[in-house]
């Protein structure tokens, strides 16, 4: 594991010094470290609220802004950081537009329309059907609305996988809860979830690369991945949408629109489909697409940026956030929005000035590509609504979006983000896994700074789930058929010390020997409490003459006597050791020990 670099100082004498690529890449490396990134915003501000830096982002066509002299690949553009000139950039829609957003998709859905461009009347038009289509009732921690029950029903559904381990990526868990809290809600079916799951987060990528990355590198495959994964469910939620209109009865089993497991939903989809607007079908289908990305990568955001500001911030923060998780859910939303605050997940959005301006006395030259640092202005929002973490930010109120931001955000979002941060803090003895190489806690890793990668967490496993399962695949040495005999005779033969011994363990609930691949395979399976490590040394000493004999026939055994060699046979029996597919494990008793079960039913008459 490579050792974490240190943040590299924010010094913008030294950025001024600096040609263009040294410049692309500070600027990069400031943005991309929480640390760095505020002390950039802050020392911006002393020059207005906006640094002119190289991109290499290539210029809509038409038109074509010069090239830096002499000629390098980079173009002049702007990061607008003070809260002055972001509200400058956000309330000026004429002046700036929204059209970077453009080469994601068809470029014909609500985000990449501009409100005061060409096509505004669509963009209006999508608008009001999203307040109308997403006007669900959230209700709140002690009566939940429609929402609420489903943020709980997909945060449930995640657990059996998700939390296998002791160890777990909270990145991929709220990115699970909220694709199937989407998958749900907008009423798509059992068998377009791996279509969703595929589709939904390349879609955010793409997203992201367009705002920030493509600035500093390229990548010419992200747009059209992106592109192909979200036509097929842009097709398949056109589909529906027709589906719903005409109420479908012959739908495949796996492809039926969901409603019957939920019959408190009432699909997003079908809302779509009998809204008396004047969407074509295809615009119906853009706006529940875009929707689904931004909701979706927005929310696995949010936890992860709160959860990460809690775990790293001062002690005092996590225990009462944990002590709220289990009490008032309101006080806790308080503390998850105050950690967004400084840290939004929608981190920065991309504008063209349209016009030659000025932003905090910096000239921008007309077709300028801007990156707008929504953080820059909600660091300064210590009171009022945290509208900004889902888009917005105070002062924002006048934008022509800000009825659908408030809907998506509060509506959708925000009760999909506090169930999944309830039900993390609730974990037992939740922490961050330490790094190999240093020792220190592992934080979240993000791409760019604000697109979330990995979360190292663990939690106590086994005070949820005391059991778990061992599954040794071993291969049996040529010639087979030979040795598959003798393993079933040293298998018969040591039955009775092996059972003695399992049973003498106190820890172990069941345990067989199977043949596979037409006898090419000896799998052991056990069900067993405790350690895995603790539980195999245990064996090692007790009944390794049993596994000697079974090793003979074995191809990859560990030295021999196992009692001698203790840690080389938990080295490959782990290595042998195959999990349940998707890490998928139910116990009907998770908490009941098989000591705790044999004392219950010795005690029976």
């Amino acid at each position: 594991m490579k050792r974490r670099p240190k943040p590299v100082p924010v010094d913008l004498q030294q950025f001024d010094s600096a040609g263009p690529y040294q410049q692309n890449r500070l600027l990069l490396e400031w943005l991309s470290d929480d640390i760095s990134r505020k002390d950039l915003f802050n020392a911006t501000d002393k020059r207005g609220g906006v640094l002119e830096f190289p991109s290499l982002a290539r210029d809509e066509e038409p038109p074509q802004l010069p090239r830096l002299a002499p000629d390098t690949g980079f173009r002049d553009a702007y990061l607008v950081t003070g809260a002055g000139a972001v509200d400058e950039v956000l309330r000026n829609p004429g002046s700036f537009s929204n059209s970077p957003y453009g080469a994601i998709g068809s470029g014909s859905f609500m985000l990449a329309l501009d409100p005061a461009g060409a096509r505004a009347d669509r963009r209006l038009l999508q608008g009001e059907a999203a307040r109308r289509v997403f006007a669900c009732d959230p209700g709140d921690d002690q009566h939940p609305g429609e929402v609420g029950l489903l943020a709980d029903h997909a945060f449930k559904a995640v657990l059996p996988t998700a939390l296998a381990r002791s160890d777990f990526d909270l990145a991929a868990l709220a990115e699970e809860a909220a694709l199937r809290f989407c998958s749900a809600l907008f009423g798509y079916a059992a068998g377009d979830f791996p279509l969703l799951s595929d589709a939904l987060p390349k879609g955010y990528q793409a997203l992201n690369h367009q705002i920030l990355g493509r600035h500093f590198m390229a990548d010419p495959l992200v747009l059209p991945t992106a592109d192909a994964a979200l036509g097929r469910v842009l097709a398949r939620t056109a589909e529906l949408i027709d589906a719903y209109q005409l109420n479908r009865k012959d739908w495949p089993e796996d492809l039926e629109p969901r409603g019957g497991d939920l019959p408190w939903v009432e699909p997003v989809l079908k809302r779509l489909a009998n809204d008396p607007g004047e969407l074509t079908g295809e615009e119906r289908a853009l706006l529940a697409v875009g929707s689904l990305v931004g909701t979706v990568g927005n929310v696995q955001a949010s936890v992860c940026i709160a959860i990460d500001g809690l775990l790293n911030g001062p002690a005092g923060d996590l225990q009462a956030a944990i002590k709220s998780a289990h009490g008032d859910g309101r006080v806790l939303w308080a503390q998850l929005a105050a950690a967004l605050r400084d840290n939004p997940p929608v981190a920065f959005v991309p504008r063209r000035a349209l016009a030659a301006s000025q932003l905090g006395g910096v000239p921008i030259p007309a077709d300028a590509q801007c990156i707008v640092a929504v953080g820059g202005a909600t660091r300064h929002a210590r009171d009022g609504p945290i509208t900004a973490i889902f888009g917005e930010y105070p002062g924002h109120g006048g934008h022509p979006d800000h009825g659908v931001h408030a809907c998506l955000g509060r509506i959708l979002a925000e009760p999909l983000v506090r169930r999944i941060c309830v039900g993390v803090l609730r974990l037992p003895s939740l922490a961050q896994v330490l790094d190999l190489v240093d020792g220190l806690p592992r934080r979240l890793e993000k791409q760019w700074g604000f697109r979330c990668l990995r979360q190292p967490l663990r939690h106590r496993r086994d005070l949820r789930i005391t059991q778990q399962s061992l599954n040794v695949v071993m291969r049996i040495k040529t010639p087979t058929s030979a040795n598959a005999e003798a393993l079933r005779a040293v298998i018969r033969f040591g039955a009775p010390r092996i059972e003695a011994v399992l049973r003498e363990s106190r820890h172990v609930h069941f345990a067989w020997f199977q043949f596979i691949d037409n006898d090419t395979r000896l799998v052991l399976h056990t069900v067993f409490d405790g350690d895995f490590n603790a539980y195999l040394q245990h064996f090692a000493l007790v009944v390794g003459d049993v596994f000697d004999r079974l090793f003979r026939y074995i191809e990859g055994a560990p030295p021999l006597p196992v009692s001698d060699f203790p840690n080389e046979f938990v080295a490959t029996i782990r290595a042998f050791h195959q999990p349940p597919a998707a890490d998928f494990f139910f116990s009907a008793y998770p908490q009941a020990e098989s000591a705790s079960i044999r004392r219950w039913t010795e005690a029976q008459p």
